[in-house]
C-alpha cells in the first residue's frame, strides 16, 4: 500500500482509494513533497494508521513539521 503520487497522481483519487482500504497497514510512508499529502496523512492517522514522514528534499522539512503538529492533535 502506498500514498506515492507517482503511482496515482491526483490527490483526490488517492484519498478515495485510501478511504476504500479494507485492510489497513500499521504504517505508511508519506512523501512530504507530494501534492495533497497533508490531507492523506490526516486521513491515515484518523483511521489508526501510523504515518512515517519521508522528507525527499530540504523544502519538504517545513511541510513535514507542519503535518506532524496537526497529526499530534489526533492523539
Amino acid at each position: 500500500m502506498t500514498t506515492f503520487a507517482a503511482i496515482v497522481e491526483d490527490p483526490r483519487e488517492r484519498l478515495e482509494m485510501i478511504r476504500g482500504w479494507t485492510k489497513l497497514p500499521d504504517l505508511v510512508a508519506a512523501n512530504q513533497g507530494d501534492e495533497g499529502i497533508d490531507e492523506i496523512s490526516e486521513l491515515l492517522s484518523a483511521r489508526g494508521v501510523g504515518v512515517e514522514a519521508c522528507v525527499l528534499g530540504v523544502g519538504d522539512t517545513e511541510q513535514s513539521r507542519s503535518c506532524a503538529m496537526r497529526l499530534d492533535s489526533f492523539d
